[in-house]
């Protein structure tokens, strides 16, 4: 699914829109499953691709791609092949490679954003942590933790005996 919008930028960026890119696509795009060899149409992947409805409300098929599954129910591959024919408007190799490229930098700039979430849970799951010790602590002692246990009775000075000295 990244991969044809990646190839849809490609596509965009070597001047194709609107209906050409369309057309082009139906003519010279084709994905099928690489075990089973069921096909997926470019109208289905482009309904995946601007569709923001949730899994459920969509065809089974379309149900499976979006899960990453293979479209058919009952294969359990995980891959497509993914054809890019020759087009008079397009040079397929060139709008792969673009594609290919396009694909990784949209990679790399998740993988940089999630490795930077990682600091920020830590320091929500450390903070979390503390306070469900905090209030544990309240729960069983009565009090925080590292605070000096009040003393229940106090002691008056004149009513101790003088100390000697030996």
């Amino acid at each position: 699914m990244r991969y044809y919008g990646s190839l849809a930028r490609a596509l965009l960026e070597s001047g194709l829109s609107g209906a050409r890119l369309n057309e082009t696509l139906s003519q010279c795009l084709r994905v099928e499953c690489i075990q089973c060899h069921i096909q997926v149409s470019v109208e289905e992947l482009q309904q995946l691709a601007v569709s923001d409805t949730p899994s459920g409300e969509l065809h089974p098929k379309l149900q499976r791609l979006r899960l990453g599954y293979c479209a058919r129910q009952g294969c359990d591959s995980y891959f497509y092949e993914v054809h890019l024919e020759n087009h008079p408007e397009v040079d397929s190799e060139v709008v792969a490679r673009k594609a290919d490229d396009l694909l990784a930098a949209s990679k790399a700039r998740a993988d940089q954003e999630r490795e930077q979430r990682k600091p920020r849970r830590l320091a929500i799951y450390t903070g979390l942590g503390l306070v469900i010790l905090i209030a544990l602590a309240w729960l069983v002692h009565g009090r925080l933790p590292f605070t000096a246990k009040p003393h229940k009775y106090e002691i008056d000075p004149a009513s101790m005996a003088p100390v000697s000295k030996h």
